[in-house]
C-alpha cells in the first residue's frame, strides 16, 4: 500500500495497526503510516510508549489516527 519512492500514503489504504513479536515483549505499529517506524526502537521518530506491565511498545501514528480514535471512543488527547 506504500509507494516505495519515498513512503507516501497512498489513497484508500485502510488505517489499521499491526502487532510484531519479539523474544518476550511486541511493538504495535501502525500500518500505512505517512511516514516510516523502527518497529523495534524506543529511540523511533514517533516517540513510542514502553508498557513495563505489558511488556508492549505502543508506537503512535504520524497520521493522527491514534488521536482520532482516542476522541471516538471518549478519551481526552494526552
Amino acid at each position: 500500500m506504500y509507494k516505495h519512492d519515498g513512503w507516501h500514503l497512498l489513497p484508500g489504504a485502510p488505517k489499521t495497526w499491526y502487532t510484531a513479536f519479539f523474544g518476550g515483549w511486541a511493538a504495535v505499529v501502525p500500518e500505512n503510516d505517512t511516514m516510516s517506524h523502527q518497529v523495534d526502537r524506543v529511540a523511533c521518530p514517533c516517540r513510542p510508549f514502553w508498557d513495563p506491565l505489558h511488556n508492549i511498545l505502543q508506537h503512535y501514528a504520524f497520521d493522527g489516527r491514534d488521536l482520532i480514535e482516542r476522541l471516538e471512543r471518549g478519551f481526552p488527547i494526552r
